[in-house]
């Protein structure tokens, strides 16, 4: 189902992490850096609302513990390419931009879409959303602004 949804917007779906999906805009078929932060969030409230459909359906058939997920995103800079050795290689985004949007997300909850200060300036017309408070990543030597989008 989320596979389905983030095709829809043009997202390049890199990986399967266990539970998480990791994909990524702005490569070949990008839009622009602001239509494409438009369409990640816009896919993200989609997978939410979907996931939500899915979760009383669930419900309904008796599992008491529905799935629910959770978005960080973060616009920026990545490397994107095959990347790897002889042995392995792997065609994927990589660079700091790439684990910002991941410690994002682990800080989000279940049903939110958490957004960094880069992608709030690019979609803040275009969406509601809330300031929440900065949070101070692994990795990264500064707090990082925050906002949850609301839908």
């Amino acid at each position: 189902e989320m596979t389905l949804i983030a095709k829809r917007y043009g997202a390049t779906i890199d990986k399967f992490i266990g539970d998480a999906i990791v994909c990524h805009f702005g490569n070949d078929n990008s839009l622009g850096e602001k239509a494409d932060a438009v369409a990640c969030v816009q896919m993200s409230i989609d997978m939410q609302l979907r996931m939500r459909e899915l979760a009383a359906q669930w419900i309904e058939q008796g599992f008491m513990e529905p799935l629910q997920i959770r978005c960080g995103i973060h616009s920026g800079y990545a490397a994107v390419g095959n990347f790897g050795s002889q042995e392995r290689m792997e065609y994927t985004v990589i660079g700091s931009s790439i684990n910002l949007a991941s410690r994002i997300q682990t800080e989000a909850n279940p049903g939110d879409i958490l957004l960094s200060h880069t992608t709030w300036a690019l979609v803040r017309g275009d969406f509601k959303m809330e300031s929440l408070p900065n949070i101070k990543p692994k990795g990264f030597q500064r707090e990082i602004p925050v906002y949850r989008v609301l839908f």
